[in-house]
């Protein structure tokens, strides 16, 4: 049985778990042997500040011509408030010219925005929880990911070369320094069985880095 699992109150719970974290009990990346689709990655579009501009724009136009509530990238905002106006912030701040490029990812004051494909995956800086590397691994080769949880339960999954998805994770750390860095099958057990309390460490991290 992993440690933290033996505490009996919240706060113990959540001071353990905080313990395996601050201890760097958290392998750099989490392997998967499971195979993969070559044809997966080689739509790819280059995560560039043009194109995600270009992409709020056709969403706000989209506003004007069908229910753009249906739409992914326009629902996936509405955990952040309302979405017209999130976007508009997005886009401020992405052409405000302090955009951090972080491998295949941008990061903004307060936004980490990555474009792939025909998907924009968006969430605040201080949102974020745990970031790690993950390698799939298959008869054509590996690809390589990097997965970004935050405190509403979303992950945002930023494809890339390996020297790519290691800079977008080092970049992340950097911003967020007391998010959770690695993989363990712990951490992801308790990511998802016991949410509350996962994200009750982190911000008990982030209450002693900042305090």
């Amino acid at each position: 049985m992993f440690g933290w699992y033996l505490h009996s109150t919240q706060q113990e719970y959540s001071n353990g778990l905080l313990d395996q974290i601050n201890n760097n009990d958290f392998l750099p990346f989490m392997m998967d042997a499971s195979g993969f689709r070559n044809e997966g990655l080689a739509g790819m579009a280059a995560a560039a500040i043009a194109l995600i501009i270009c992409l709020w724009a056709v969403l706000r136009t989209m506003g004007r011509i069908v229910s753009h509530e249906r739409h992914p990238i326009w629902r996936g905002l509405e955990r952040f408030g309302e979405p017209a106006g999130i976007a508009d912030q997005i886009a401020t701040e992405v052409s405000s010219g302090s955009t951090q490029t972080v491998g295949k990812a941008q990061v903004t004051s307060n936004w980490l925005v990555a474009a792939q494909k025909s998907t924009l995956g968006v969430t605040q800086l201080k949102d974020i929880m745990w970031v790690y590397k993950k390698i799939t691994s298959g008869r054509g080769g590996k690809s390589y990911s990097a997965l970004v949880y935050d405190r509403h339960g979303q992950m945002t999954t930023i494809a890339g070369k390996e020297a790519q998805v290691d800079e977008t994770v080092r970049g992340i750390a950097q911003r967020v320094p007391w998010a959770m860095v690695g993989y363990s099958a712990q951490g992801q057990a308790a990511w998802t069985k016991d949410r509350a309390n996962f994200i009750a460490a982190v911000d008990q991290r982030k209450k002693q880095a900042t305090s």
